[in-house]
């Protein structure tokens, strides 16, 4: 019986303690696998080209790193790669911001309400 292979993903955050809760759950987990940390929207899309992860986290406002999420967005968007990542957006700006970007620029959103007793990882 062969070992399915776990998803590898890149994490764009600029934020340690933000960092550290994803590496917390990663570490719990056997399905996933980081291919690198980044708080830098360019490094994010060199990695991105380099290791063609099937996901990244990506944070929009790297307020302590360099460049933006959107930025990463921008420049994702012109790469033609196959197949493209699957993006997961986190933010702290409120929604009606990230849906004016979004409907302007690169990217589509979801927004729900997450509970309390849900917030952090889901591990």
């Amino acid at each position: 019986m062969t070992k399915n292979k776990p998803m590898t993903l890149l994490l764009i955050e600029d934020d340690a303690t933000e960092r550290n809760k994803f590496t917390d759950c990663a570490n719990n987990r056997t399905d996933i696998s980081f291919i690198g940390m980044t708080g830098s929207s360019d490094e994010g899309l060199q990695l991105v080209k380099e290791h063609k992860p099937k996901g990244v986290i990506l944070d929009l406002l790297l307020y302590d790193g360099m460049g933006s999420g959107l930025q990463f967005l921008t420049e994702l968007k012109k790469e033609y790669l196959e197949p493209r990542p699957i993006i997961v957006v986190t933010t702290h700006i409120p929604p009606n911001l990230v849906y004016t970007q979004n409907t302007t620029n690169t990217a589509s959103s979801m927004t729900k309400k997450i509970q309390p007793e849900r917030r952090g990882c889901l591990c």
